[in-house]
């Protein structure tokens, strides 16, 4: 399973940085909005989870500025060991 995950991780974060010319959902990382050239920086073996929000009840809750209309996504970190 966490070898799905990963797979998927990848792929994600691959097809958005090939979609950064266009609108950009808003990235959360460990509770903190982040810029997507930060974002694609993150090597996907660090990530725990991630999520993507696009329920406009949901996508309330984390009380975020800008545009949503493409969606939050909510990436968790593996803690440093």
């Amino acid at each position: 399973m966490k070898r799905i995950t990963l797979i998927l991780a990848t792929l994600l974060l691959s097809t958005i940085a090939v979609k950064a010319d266009e609108q950009q959902p808003i990235y959360i990382v460990d509770g903190i909005e982040t810029p997507f050239d930060v974002v694609r920086q993150i090597v996907a073996t660090d990530i725990e989870s991630l999520t993507v929000v696009r329920d406009p009840a949901a996508i309330a809750q984390y009380n975020v500025n800008g545009d949503t209309s493409n969606g939050i996504i909510v990436i968790s970190l593996r803690a440093e060991d």
